[in-house]
């Protein structure tokens, strides 16, 4: 939600933008670049949704992450891993 605002003030506050190359680049190509960053924060926003969900609704989920992520361990669980060679 906040990309989408601060995306729309610099709509509306820019009628064009330098490139890196000092460049003009058109008002067009800016909102197409704008739009790409609200559509992957859109993706963003509805993939830890699901993540929320997931964690609210399914304990085994949870414990899942919490082992996986956090290295923490059931009482009497033993974790075994696997060691990467580099």
């Amino acid at each position: 939600m906040i990309v989408v605002v601060v995306g729309v003030t610099l709509l509306y506050q820019t009628t064009s933008v330098v490139g890196e190359n000092g460049e003009k680049v058109s008002q067009d190509n800016h909102i197409k670049a704008l739009q790409v960053a609200i559509d992957a924060a859109d993706l963003t926003n509805k993939r830890l949704a699901r993540e929320v969900t997931a964690l609210q609704r399914d304990p085994e989920y949870a414990g899942m992450i919490a082992r996986d992520r956090l290295d923490l361990m059931k009482e009497g669980e033993t974790i075994l891993r696997p060691e990467v060679k580099k």
